[in-house]
């Protein structure tokens, strides 16, 4: 199966996602755990509040 479009088309779904559907395949891990490391730490424990408007008391 060549691609997505084509496994629709014909109805090889099943087919499609099995040729596909490889845990050990090289890369797989790697790919993921840089991922993984690139969303580590991006985000703040708490996030920074905005200032007060100081118009008009």
């Amino acid at each position: 199966m060549a691609n997505l479009k084509q496994a629709r088309e014909t109805g090889n779904l099943g087919q499609f996602a099995k040729e596909r559907d490889d845990a050990t395949a090289p890369g797989c891990e790697a790919a993921f755990n840089r991922a993984l490391d690139s969303m580590v730490g991006k985000s703040k424990a708490v996030p920074a509040t905005s200032a007060r408007d100081k118009r008009g008391g």
